[in-house]
């Protein structure tokens, strides 16, 4: 059994690294610790990406760097023994920043099958090479034997799945974590349809890149 967490600020680009993630992290972790438990983060490489990209240009107030704060705190993590693991929202692929922690996200992108369709990527197995690289060369010089080869799609949003499946595994991806044997949703943004997937399989990336 593995003790899961989606590690990220809220989908519209509001609340703060410390109240969405550091401090109920902390909170978890203490916990875990009770019953000698580690727990595997999900987390936001686009929500990164755009920390990273915003710093760069600096965007940010004096004294406010969310990428700093967020890589910091992921080092710890694997550091004490807990595991990272990719996770996208690809609505932070566009993205302008509008001063004091507010951001203005494209929603068109919510979907990660969307943004594959949108010119915003160029390619899927481009896409998850370059998270894979990013969660790598951050966390190996912590943790020797760390490796990003687990992937869960933002809002459960992966359907179709066939390209990117395929993309996942020519990226050296191993495992898929977004199906939720049972769970449907449709919504104005939010698409998943996992009512028949078996209830007791591993979604490993074999030769039928499949749900």
């Amino acid at each position: 059994m593995y003790i899961t967490v989606d590690h990220e600020i809220y989908g519209n680009g509001t609340g703060s690294i410390r109240g969405c993630m550091i401090d109920p992290a902390v909170e978890m972790i203490q916990v875990a610790n009770r019953y000698g438990a580690k727990l595997t983060f999900f987390v936001d490489v686009c929500m990164l990406w755009a920390f990273r990209e915003a710093y760069a240009q600096e965007l940010f107030e004096e004294g406010y760097s969310p990428d700093l704060e967020l890589e910091s705190h992921l080092i710890e993590l694997v550091k004490d023994g807990h595991d990272i693991q990719l996770h996208m929202h690809p609505q932070w692929l566009r993205w302008s920043y509008e001063g004091s922690g507010q951001w203005n996200l494209d929603v068109r992108l919510w979907r990660l099958p969307e943004a594959i369709k949108s010119n915003v990527v160029h390619s899927v197995e481009d896409l998850f090479r370059k998270g894979k690289d990013t969660l790598e060369f951050m966390l190996q010089p912590h943790k020797k034997d760390y490796k990003c080869e687990v992937f869960r799609a933002g809002a459960w949003s992966i359907q179709p799945e066939k390209e990117i499946l395929d993309g996942m595994k020519a990226a050296g991806f191993k495992i898929d974590s977004t199906v939720a044997h049972g769970m449907s949703r449709k919504d104005e943004l939010t698409y998943y349809d996992f009512k028949n997937t078996p209830d007791n399989k591993v979604y490993g990336l074999g030769e039928k890149s499949h749900l």
